[in-house]
C-alpha cells in the first residue's frame, strides 16, 4: 500500500516531521502483521509535488504533500492482523496528518527507475 500525508497545518513542519518520525513511525512499526513500513518525507518548499501537473491542469492552492509511506505485508493473513490491530494507529493519524490518501497495490509496487546509488533500502 502506498499512502501520500499531509501535516496538520497548524503543526510547524521541524515539530511534523519529529513526531512522524519518532512516535508515529515506532508506534506503527509495532502494530503485529507489519511487515514492511518506510517512511519518504518531502520537503515542503522543494519536494511538495511529486510531478507536475499536466498542460491546462491547475494545482490546488496550497496542497503540498509532506510525505509519503509504504507499507506492506507477505501475505494477506498479515494484512488481515495488521487490520484487526490498527485501530491505535489510525487513533494517532489525527494528532499530525491533515489528510492521507492510501492507494492498494494489489501485485506489489514495480520500480520504473531508481537514482540511488544504494540498490537494497
Amino acid at each position: 500500500m502506498y499512502t501520500t500525508v499531509v501535516g496538520l497545518k497548524s503543526v510547524p513542519e521541524e515539530l511534523f516531521r519529529a513526531y512522524w518520525r519518532d512516535v508515529h513511525g515506532p508506534l506503527c512499526s509495532r502494530v503485529s502483521g507489519l511487515d514492511w513500513y518506510v517512511q519518504h518525507h518531502f520537503a515542503r518548499r522543494q519536494d511538495s509535488h511529486l510531478w507536475e501537473g499536466p498542460d491546462g491542469v491547475w494545482a490546488l492552492p496550497g496542497y503540498e504533500l509532506d510525505g509519503a509511506v509504504e507499507i506492506g505485508w507477505v501475505s494477506g493473513e498479515k494484512q488481515a492482523v495488521f487490520q484487526d490491530a490498527s485501530s491505535i494507529l489510525f487513533s494517532d493519524e489525527q494528532n499530525i496528518f491533515e489528510e492521507t490518501a492510501a492507494y492498494t497495490l494489489p501485485s506489489g509496487s514495480v520500480t520504473v527507475f531508481d537514482r540511488q546509488q544504494d540498490r537494497e533500502p
